[in-house]
């Protein structure tokens, strides 16, 4: 298991601290076909008390965010930050490495749906 540690930028901590106190890193695929893209997005709540072996639980200022096991940070800090545009800005963990979908194989790896996994 690595050792983390967690970085929230200003703009997460206080959109973090309106939301709740407990948070869950997730890998969630944005937009459709070839524009989809794989974000780790901070989501309210924990993880499921028979899953959370798999995470490490990070605190910063009252506010915990679960980082799965399975995911590597750059410099093994859990940097999050507010992203996006107009009404949709979330809380992503911008440290952390996620593959991107090089081609599609099928709309169960990156849940694009695109025309080419229609035929």
């Amino acid at each position: 298991m690595q050792e983390l540690t967690l970085a929230l930028s200003e703009r997460a901590k206080s959109r973090l601290a309106e939301m709740g106190h407990e948070f869950e890193i997730v890998v969630g695929s944005l937009g459709t076909g070839a524009a989809a893209r794989h974000l780790p997005i901070v989501r309210l709540g924990a993880p499921a008390e028979a899953d959370r072996g798999a995470y490490t639980a990070l605190e910063q200022d009252g506010i915990t965010v679960w980082a799965p096991d399975s995911l590597m940070f750059v410099r093994n800090t859990v940097a999050i930050d507010m992203h996006g545009i107009a009404g949709m800005v979330l809380p992503l963990a911008v440290s952390a490495i996620v593959d991107q979908p090089s081609e599609c194989s099928s709309c169960a790896s990156c849940g694009g749906g695109c025309a080419g996994c229609r035929e």
